[in-house]
């Protein structure tokens, strides 16, 4: 049993390893951790957008604890150019610069006792045969007393790092191309890891002759 947990975890390891930070956690908001949390997931934030004005959209990204702010502000840029692409434009404009901001949250952990508790494992017993020397082994079901333990009280410090912009398609900003940022995000560029682009956005990609 402990050895077939160790594997388990190992594999559970490599896997998280294999996943970039862009495959990890480019994704729509649609996930927030309640207190107390500690930690990151990779169900929690995203990239959100809502409509402005004049045809314009607000594009915003939040992040708990992961990614990091540069991979914060980076993510807002590549769901400008895939809003950009979707609509059909391969330009737009950051009416509103990329904003980026930090906050600290404190989760209270209370102490809490583990009770002690008896578990049935299983066991590989193993003998070697006197005639033929072959090794023969066998498994028996054991009971493991594990005592109570006792996790002490903690505080921990948790990050929010939120990124926020508003881009249109006419004159009014730093211009910016929707087509380069979305094909330096599919090459890795920026050495996030390769995004998940909207369909939508690669039919645009393939129109134009970035992607085959």
């Amino acid at each position: 049993m402990k050895l077939f947990l160790k594997l388990l975890v190992l594999v559970a390891c490599s896997v998280l390893i294999s996943c970039s930070t862009a495959q990890r956690f480019y994704q729509a908001h649609t996930a927030s951790p309640h207190q107390p949390w500690d930690g990151s997931s990779g169900k929690w934030g995203g990239y959100k957008e809502s409509t402005a004005s004049n045809g314009q959209f607000n594009i915003e990204y939040t992040a708990f604890n992961k990614p990091s702010r540069e991979a914060v502000s980076y993510f807002t840029m590549v769901r400008a150019a895939e809003r950009s692409l979707i609509e059909g434009h391969t330009l737009f404009f950051a009416t509103q610069p990329i904003k980026l901001n930090s906050d600290s949250e404190q989760s209270y952990f209370p102490a809490y006792v583990i009770p002690g508790r008896w578990e049935t494992e299983r066991e590989q017993h193993c003998t070697r045969c006197r005639k033929t020397g072959e090794r023969e082994c066998h498994y028996d079901d054991v009971r493991v007393w594990y005592p109570a333990e006792y996790v002490p009280e903690r505080y921990v410090t948790n990050y929010i790092h939120k990124s926020t912009m508003r881009i249109g398609f006419k004159s009014g900003g730093k211009k910016y191309n929707a087509l380069e940022i979305a094909s330096n995000a599919l090459n890795n560029t920026k050495k996030f890891g390769k995004p998940k682009l909207d369909p939508r956005v690669m039919g645009m990609l393939k129109k134009h002759g970035v992607v085959k």
